[in-house]
């Protein structure tokens, strides 16, 4: 077995450097010691590159203020360490036996930035050869016992409905990976409080425990002194989330709880199969879209924190140069370079799903981005569904067979410019208000807000042949989308526009899917389910965005921050029609976002296209 060597302390420092072509790391030697003992340990280097590998845990845990330090002897040297990485080993110290551990706090030279860069790309390898990881997510005040009792009930309740836990997956998830929603509630009684309090942890919403949680070969989170098996965690969030319409509580509220729930997906073992395992190649941009509701401190952390599981899942031996971890960079380089690289690395624009900007006085707005590109998304910011456009990717196609992004060469040398090829539909001639929850809070309100966007669709003729007005209304509200986020056909569209309308008006509020009868014959909704299944997927689509219409009379809906005059084009690789801003002084443009727009969602416009022998258009995107 490989053994670790030594350290030596040098004058005033425990540190001496690391050999990055033996994929050398430290891991830190603590030393028994009862909680009023002070703390010690050696460093010693080890190297990853062969089998066998050292043996050590791994510590997941909150940094906390990087501010507070806290004095304690490594090779008998006055070491200044975070307060809350101290913490944690005084918790995980043995009182008996000495303790192998990598924590990054001590295990990495944090004043060394070409070392902290290394070693941030390795953090696949750390916490896949780890032999545990100890995960610390805060002292329990006596409700820790009661939550894993819980915990375990639901995880009890969970197998019962998926055959031990075999169906779990294709039970929380359709064939597309997109959720699934029970529509009847847990088949026991919980008490959810000391659950939620234990969701409630930050560590849930910090983004560097994703990789830790995904990547190591099992995990026991820590409450206190009470264990429970991080699978056992995960698989409880995320059956509470597939459970969410009858739960006593709104689950948006609880953050970490639904981040757990993501994290399931890479984190969870189910009868010895890592739910990671399971799944084919992960692209960045799978990874970077994924995550964007958990949190860290340094704000170019949003790439760097999940760099080990890409390495990990997308098939790489090492990590390409763009996605190389370098804290000299900015956060604009950064995140333009890694859109730029993930855009290349899937050849589509997939990513565009996640842009938005908000006004310049919206309370969102509060970073200077003046030099931040308008086509690299703010990963970095928390994102929400009101921003983009649900799951079109999996319904409609506007790109015809021109499937993968076609890249123009641009006469500027610019990192900043990303140059296409696509197609320009149409220009908008008007559009609405941004719409929000409130342009549906009341009967009258609702029906004043359909009122108003039908008499703009019917001024701006010609509305196309043979179609009725009130479906293509009804198609462009809900981006032709169900309330299950599937494909709604014309037939049903205008089934659910009459029952709405009549529903509204013979009624005080307007529908709401949750109050329904969930055992009613799907075959044959009742008038109430049709006028819920519209509204929720009205809502849905309508909430931050306008309704628009273009030259030719084709409605949409768009990001709020488009305006009349912008254009409507198709860029190759993009399943979405995009709003662009034309930039007169320069002939180029801005990306505003995507849209849904009525009649050309399946390829007709590249099609029409393609047969009039039409020339594709480069788009300069700034």
């Amino acid at each position: 077995m490989q053994t670790t060597q030594r350290n030596p302390p040098g004058q005033n420092t425990p540190y001496r450097p690391l050999i990055p072509t033996q994929k050398e790391i430290r891991v830190l030697l603590l030393r028994a010691g009862r909680s009023e003992d002070p703390v010690r340990c050696e460093l010693h280097h080890a190297s990853l590159l062969h089998e066998p590998y050292p043996r050590f845990e791994t510590v997941s845990y909150v940094w906390g203020d990087p501010h507070q330090k806290i004095n304690i002897e490594v090779h008998g040297i006055a070491t200044p360490v975070g307060a809350s990485a101290v913490k944690v080993l005084r918790r995980f110290r043995l009182v008996d036996t000495d303790r192998t551990l990598w924590i990054d706090a001590l295990c990495i030279n944090q004043t060394d930035p070409e070392e902290r860069n290394l070693q941030v790309a390795m953090m696949a390898d750390v916490y896949s050869k780890a032999t545990h990881n100890l995960i610390w997510l805060g002292e329990d005040d006596g409700f820790a016992a009661q939550a894993r009792v819980a915990i375990d009930a639901i995880v009890g309740d969970a197998r019962n409905e998926t055959e031990n836990l075999v169906a779990f997956r294709r039970t929380v998830f359709d064939e597309h990976e997109g959720e699934q929603f029970s529509r009847r509630g847990l088949g026991i009684d919980v008490d959810f409080a000391p659950v939620l309090k234990l969701f409630a942890c930050i560590w849930f919403r910090r983004l560097w425990v994703v990789q830790e949680a995904s990547l190591s070969k099992y995990s026991t989170c820590f409450c206190g002194d009470v264990p429970i098996p991080l699978s056992a965690v995960l698989t409880c969030a995320r059956w509470v989330r597939h459970k969410f319409i009858h739960l006593p509580f709104h689950l948006r509220t609880y953050q970490g709880l639904l981040n757990a729930a993501t994290i399931w997906s890479w984190a969870n073992y189910n009868d010895g199969r890592r739910e990671s395992d399971l799944l084919t190649r992960a692209y960045m941009i799978d990874l970077i879209m994924g995550f964007g509701d958990f949190e860290c401190y340094d704000k170019r952390d949003t790439v760097f924190a999940i760099l080990g599981l890409y390495l990990a899942y997308s098939g790489l031996e090492q990590l390409p140069p763009a996605l190389l971890p370098d804290y000299t960079k900015s956060l604009t380089q950064i995140m333009r370079d890694t859109t730029r690289f993930a855009i290349a690395e899937r050849q589509d624009l997939a990513m565009f799903q996640s842009l938005y900007h908000e006004p310049p006085n919206h309370p969102r707005q509060v970073e200077n981005l003046s030099d931040w590109p308008s086509w690299v998304p703010r990963w970095h910011q928390a994102r929400s569904t009101d921003h983009y456009l649900i799951d079109l990717r999996f319904i409609f196609d506007a790109r015809g067979k021109r499937l993968e992004v076609e890249f123009a060469s641009s006469l500027l040398d610019d990192p900043a410019i990303l140059a296409v090829k696509g197609i320009t539909v149409d220009s908008v001639v008007r559009s609405s208000d941004p719409m929000t929850n409130a342009d549906f809070s009341t009967t009258d309100i609702a029906l004043g807000t359909v009122e108003r966007l039908r008499c703009m669709l019917a001024d701006l003729q010609p509305i196309p042949a043979n179609q009725e007005l009130d479906a293509i209304l009804t198609l462009a509200l809900t981006a032709g989308t169900s309330s299950r986020r599937t494909r709604l056909e014309k037939i049903d569209a205008e089934r659910q526009f009459k029952a709405y309308v009549g529903y509204l008006r013979r009624n005080e509020r307007p529908p709401y899917i949750h109050e329904l009868d969930s055992s009613e014959d799907p075959l044959e909704p009742s008038e109430g389910k049709l006028a819920a299944d519209f509204a929720l997927a009205e809502i849905n689509a309508c909430k931050c965005r306008r309704f628009f219409i273009t030259g030719t009379g084709l409605p949409g809906l768009g990001p709020w921050t488009m305006a009349a005059g912008d254009v409507v084009a198709i860029l190759f690789g993009c399943a979405w029609p995009v709003v662009l801003r034309p930039r007169f002084e320069d002939g180029h443009y801005e990306v505003r976002g995507i849209a849904y727009v009525y009649g050309i969602m399946d390829g007709e416009a590249v099609q029409a296209h393609e047969a009039n022998g039409g020339v594709d258009h480069v788009f300069s995107l700034h």
